[in-house]
């Protein structure tokens, strides 16, 4: 570990004791002043890391992948028979292309001129009020609230913008980019104003004093409060925040963690999946692995902990990881629960059977989810005697590995374990337990994990200290967070 990485380190342990300890403030009591302008909202007591960041792609000079250049030099994307200006697509593309130009020795002038060209295309092309600048999708759309038009603006594009204009800043020198960051950022603090429609607006502050940065903000000035959309934009600006320092970006940050944890107990929907909304009218099951994802993400951007115990409960109220490619092991001699599904939401489910068989077996699995219409967890299998079956989760049929609703925690957290006796575990490299160690507690006892996952079948925490590193403790009555 370079010196770098160890204040790095340092930093984050400390940012995590610090949003454990911290306490929220209330930055105004004017509920007239915060519909009509977000400069006063409640922000977060402790302080927020981005996620460390992944490894850097590096695309050839003059890259465009799928999209189309257009007649004024902006990538245009294909979108329901038409090519369109799509700023969530160009945020992704102009940073990768600037990723790219940064780690190629030497750099990549079409590249770097391609990112200026379509800068200076997009930003003669936005909205502007009070010294803001909107950035515009140009093409009509329909969310889950309701129809947009075109154009349309939306947090959750223009939050990767700040960090463009900085990096350009810092490549060419040009003042210019040190503007456009400003009223990029600027454009998160100008709000609806009640009574006016049409105005560009990006954010808002919520009659609760909570800062919603908002991805699909409607003409009349009602917000979406989409859950996920909020905390990607929260992301984007964290990253920009910490780029450059600038203080507007960090309390805008501040603010939007604030609101996932004051309505934390909203996105969640107890015993299923979780709200789309800050509401409860659209409830899409698809989302929920996305929603706990970002809590989540969260409880590893502060390591405020009531973050991570509302990952707890939405893992328990619907499953978290989605299909994807795995082994399913099956025990032999022992009753499986199986049934066909032709259609989506278990709607043309066959009836339930049981299947044993004569012996263990690994089958191939490349779709996992569950059903509104009945009970439990379903992995589809894709080889083997049962080919095309779906099997009901259990300790004797799961998928194997570590990946099934897996949660790494950037900050460790404490599990308790109650008086009486626990069972401890060593895992193969297939996530199959071995080795037990029954372990009697006299008094209630604790421990740190950084991991938890569903193996064999069942919650586990993979403890991190002393004598039980490196040992799975089974999740449930007697260990818990």
């Amino acid at each position: 570990m370079n010196p770098a990485e160890h204040r790095m380190t340092r930093r984050a342990m400390l940012a995590g004791t610090a949003a454990l300890v911290g306490a929220t403030t209330l930055m105004s009591t004017s509920p007239s002043r915060a519909q009509a302008d977000n400069t006063f909202f409640k922000t977060f007591g402790g302080s927020v890391v981005p996620l460390p960041a992944g490894p850097r792609q590096t695309l050839s000079d003059g890259y465009i992948g799928a999209l189309r250049i257009g007649p004024d030099g902006v990538p245009l994307t294909q979108l329901n028979g038409g090519w369109v200006i799509h700023p969530t697509i160009l945020g992704n593309y102009l940073n990768s292309l600037l990723n790219s130009y940064e780690t190629v020795s030497g750099g990549q002038p079409k590249n770097l001129a391609r990112v200026v060209t379509t800068m200076e295309a997009l930003l003669a092309r936005a909205a502007r009020r009070n010294g803001a600048v909107f950035l515009k999708y140009e093409f009509p759309w329909h969310a889950f609230n309701g129809d947009l038009p075109d154009p349309w603006y939306s947090s959750f594009g223009q939050s990767k913008f700040p960090q463009v204009a900085w990096r350009l800043w810092k490549i060419t020198g040009e003042r210019r980019w040190l503007q456009a960051c400003r009223e990029l950022v600027q454009a998160f603090y100008e709000g609806p104003v009640p009574g006016k429609t049409g105005l560009p607006w990006i954010a808002k502050v919520d009659p609760n004093h909570n800062l919603w940065l908002d991805e699909y903000p409607t003409p009349s000035g009602r917000e979406s409060a989409v859950f996920n959309g909020h905390y990607y934009a929260l992301h984007e600006l964290s990253v920009y925040s910490q780029l450059s320092g600038d203080a507007q970006a960090q309390k805008l940050v501040s603010g939007a963690v604030q609101t996932l944890a004051d309505y934390r107990n909203l996105c969640r929907h107890a015993g299923t999946f979780s709200h789309y909304f800050a509401s409860t009218s659209a409830n899409v099951p698809s989302y929920h692995y996305i929603n706990t994802s970002c809590y989540l993400n969260v409880y590893n951007n502060t390591g405020w902990a009531p973050f991570a115990t509302t990952v707890d409960q939405m893992i328990s109220d619907w499953r978290f990881t989605e299909g994807k490619s795995a082994q399913l092991y099956l025990s032999g001699g022992y009753n499986h629960t199986i049934r066909k599904v032709t259609g989506s939401a278990g709607a043309n489910a066959g009836s339930a059977t049981t299947w044993k068989p004569g012996s263990n077996m690994v089958v191939a699995s490349g779709a996992r989810t569950q059903y509104v219409a009945f009970n439990g967890v379903w992995s589809r299998m894709d080889s083997g005697p049962r080919k095309g079956y779906w099997l009901l989760e259990s300790i004797y049929g799961y998928p194997e590995g570590f990946d099934t609703d897996r949660c790494e925690y950037r900050f460790p957290r404490v599990l308790y374990f109650e008086k009486g006796k626990v069972t401890t575990f060593i895992a193969d490299s297939r996530g199959h337990m071995t080795n037990p160690r029954v372990t009697t507690f006299n008094a209630r006892s604790s421990a740190h994990t950084s991991l938890r996952a569903k193996v064999n079948g069942r919650q586990y925490a993979k403890l991190t200290d002393g004598s039980f590193a490196g040992r799975w403790a089974p999740l449930g009555g007697t260990v818990h967070f």
